[in-house]
């Protein structure tokens, strides 16, 4: 997260307005870290001249499961626990929670 805040610096610059980041939640690994992945998002933030401010949390539902080796399902229980820490985090830290692609359409 601090590499990218650095890239972003050098490429827009200190002082000016800041972007809006928006985090993805698609492994086991950043699910179980989401609480100090958005801590350190927030306490970058507000550096002086921080180029970025968090705005939201999108959870990768697919890469997700494929991290974990759930077969998806049309209901979709494999991946409630995951939605539910997601829109958690999401209001526990002030940022809208995106969820999953729906990708059964015709």
């Amino acid at each position: 997260l601090e590499f990218m805040w650095n890239v972003t610096e050098k490429l827009v610059g200190r002082g000016k307005e800041q972007m809006g980041l928006i985090m993805f939640i698609e492994t086991a690994r950043s699910l179980i870290d989401i609480d100090q992945i958005c801590k350190a998002a927030w306490d970058l933030a507000r550096q002086p001249g921080s180029p970025l401010c968090p705005v939201a949390l999108v959870f990768g539902s697919d890469d997700f499961a494929a991290d974990i080796g759930a077969t998806r399902t049309k209901e979709n229980v494999e991946l409630l626990l995951a939605r539910q820490v997601v829109v958690t985090a999401a209001k526990a830290h002030r940022l809208q929670a995106i969820d999953c692609v729906y990708i059964d359409y015709k």
